[in-house]
């Protein structure tokens, strides 16, 4: 079948929405993401689209451009059901940067012809962010002592100077290869490393660390962080992801504040290698109970002037941040790193009444032409 038989067919599939509801001169915004069929994120704001009078279709990785049309999938009207389409390109882009890295070409034309979120313009890895912070008196008080992993030499010099580091790459997810090392002195006089990976830790001579540093920290650049002690009352690691969102007035606003709980875990609170959720009141009743009312409003604080800070930074309008903090026993907030793509899987409700309302916003306020 031809492309131009294609796209006739599917033009009279949009004409037949129409009776049900479905309005093609709508705003429209493509959910761009890797998989090759919708998810549940997608789901959730293709079906609170109509509230917002948007439409809302899926785009996946390899989505390709043709003639100003693009293919992908839309919810019928009423129903949660996805249906293949091929329609106009969308006023607004909600991309991946999963998928600009592989799909240059379709990133470039959304870029030129809609609203793009931009997520590739000015990124600020975890050491670069650190050095903003410490520099900026406005957030200074949430940075951590940080410097970039070169050679072996100077990681333990840096060992030696705090006592206490973790080493992570500098460009992981979900805090994947996050080491923590620690000096110890031997009995003998000699200096000894405990390096801690995962659940594990091993003690490292000098000539073992030196080696141990040039398999794991350098390539892939990593980056050394005084290590925070950030730990629950049972002894367990955790943070606190304040995930922010821009609201329908195009404004930051909390989402949520879900504290992650690295239960048996050595190091930090990664969920992914077996730990838990919690909702961060109760959890700083029952692990701060003397500061935390203190604590929470400081966090609010912080929701309110970290996120605009780290946009200029940037220098794009972005739509959506996972600050990731470290809370110590003082009541100290530390920032181990901003996600400019935060997961959704245990806030997804919250994440897309407001997405779906900043939707609306940029259609109105920043999209230079759709139909109304």
């Amino acid at each position: 079948m031809s492309e131009n038989k294609k796209i006739r067919g599917a033009e009279r599939i949009v004409k037949g929405w129409r009776a049900m509801g479905w309005k093609p001169w709508r705003p429209l915004v493509g959910v761009w993401r890797p998989g090759a069929s919708p998810n549940e994120v997608a789901k959730a704001l293709a079906m609170m689209g109509p509230s917002q009078k948007l439409g809302v279709i899926y785009l996946p990785k390899g989505v390709k451009v043709r003639k100003g049309r693009v293919t992908g999938f839309m919810l019928k009207p009423g129903t949660d059901t996805w249906q293949r389409v091929i329609t106009r390109v969308p006023d607004i882009i909600d991309t991946s940067n999963l998928c600009w890295k592989h799909n240059k070409p379709a990133l470039e034309y959304f870029e030129e012809h809609c609203w793009c979120s931009n997520l590739r313009k000015n990124r600020i890895n975890k050491r670069r962010l650190q050095d903003l912070m410490r520099k900026d008196e406005a957030v200074s008080r949430y940075a951590i002592p940080s410097e970039t992993i070169k050679t072996a030499r100077q990681f333990e010099r840096f060992v030696h100077k705090h006592r206490d580091v973790v080493a992570k790459p500098i460009f992981s997810q979900r805090g994947l290869g996050v080491h923590r090392v620690r000096l110890i002195s031997e009995k003998n006089g000699e200096t000894a490393y405990l390096v801690g990976f995962k659940t594990s830790e091993r003690r490292l001579t000098s000539e073992e660390f030196e080696r141990y540093t040039q398999k794991h920290f350098i390539k892939p650049a990593h980056v050394a962080q005084k290590y925070v002690s950030s730990r629950s009352a049972a002894g367990d690691p955790f943070d606190c992801r304040v995930h922010v969102e821009k609201n329908g007035r195009g404004e930051w606003e909390i989402a949520s504040m879900l504290v992650r709980i690295g239960i048996g875990q050595t190091i930090i609170s990664n969920i992914n290698q077996g730990g838990g959720m919690a909702e961060i009141e109760p959890f700083l009743k029952a692990n701060r109970p003397d500061n935390w009312q203190q604590i929470l409003r400081d966090l609010k604080s912080m929701a309110k002037i970290v996120p605009s800070w780290f946009e200029s930074k940037r220098g794009v309008e972005m739509m959506t941040l996972g600050i990731d903090t470290a809370i110590t026993d003082e009541g100290d907030l530390h920032i181990f790193e901003i996600n400019s793509l935060p997961f959704t899987d245990f806030n997804l409700g919250q994440v897309a009444i407001r997405r779906v309302a900043y939707y609306r916003w940029l259609a109105d306020n920043r999209v230079r032409t759709h139909r109304k």
